[in-house]
């Protein structure tokens, strides 16, 4: 059993160094904040963040909070993410990680904007939280295609 964890373990962080060696995709787009952001025209704040609450629980997501003006949606990761980024992040005493999106709406003139934020999260042993920022490229590309999909555009 130790002699298989070791192998996976090895063929894990063989696997992250070779992905992380691998060029990055390039951003769909540049934002101002260097967040994921798409613009929704000629309707409300609520409007916007009921089209993101369908795409979230579209793609298996849980919502977690809701409030005027943000959503938060969470997910589980996949058992191969999880075990990296447990490894990554937590411990053998900390919680399966999850994956979190946060969709901040502002309600500009007609418009809405939004912005998101991407993170996993685990709890450890006492109760801390343990959070680390999903910002890669190929991460940002994903939530920007979601809001795009949502209806909204750059």
């Amino acid at each position: 059993m130790i002699k298989v964890l070791k192998i996976f373990i090895v063929g894990a962080l063989v696997a992250f160094t070779l992905s992380a060696c691998a060029t990055p995709p390039p951003l769909m787009l540049q934002t101002p904040s260097g967040r994921p952001e798409a613009t929704f025209d000629k309707t409300t704040t609520p409007a916007v963040l009921g089209k993101l609450v369908g795409v979230c629980l579209n793609r298996g997501a849980v919502i977690v909070n809701q409030t005027d003006n943000q959503l938060v949606c969470q997910r589980d990761l996949p058992p191969g993410d999880a075990i990296l980024a447990q490894l990554l992040i937590g411990n053998s005493y900390s919680t399966t990680p999850i994956n979190k999106i946060r969709f901040n709406a502002a309600q500009i003139g007609p418009d809405v904007r939004v912005q998101a934020y991407q993170w996993i999260e685990t709890q450890m042993a006492f109760g801390q939280m343990q959070t680390v920022e999903m910002n890669s490229n190929e991460q940002f590309n994903s939530v920007e295609s979601l809001l795009l999909g949502a209806g909204g555009h750059p």
